[in-house]
């Protein structure tokens, strides 16, 4: 679950338990990427159990492929960060954390 310091530097989390929680595309609000980067070093079950990668970062390392850039039309729905999963953990909202609790 994403702890709420690190959600108030968000815009948008593309993560959940259908498939897309071992990875979740991060998008911050205007200005806070570094504060971001920040607030997950601050977590040991973030910092310890998924590496979050710029997207800048995860396209030099040839996560979406060979060949640089993903395609323009893609570019914004990546967002600013990708945070991939170590292990088993899994990224999830607060919300889905309460419903898959039970």
């Amino acid at each position: 679950e994403l702890p709420d310091d690190v959600l108030a530097c968000l815009e948008y989390a593309n993560i959940g338990v259908h498939g897309t929680g071992r990875h979740g595309y991060l998008h911050c609000r205007s200005g806070r990427r570094w504060e971001l980067e920040r607030r997950w070093a601050l977590h040991p079950e973030l910092r310890d159990n998924f590496l979050l990668l710029s997207i800048e970062d995860a396209v030099a390392e040839g996560l979406f492929g060979p060949g640089g850039d993903p395609p323009p039309t893609l570019r914004p729905r990546l967002g600013d960060y990708v945070a991939i999963s170590l292990g088993a953990a899994t990224l999830v909202s607060p919300q889905e954390a309460d419903r898959w609790r039970h």
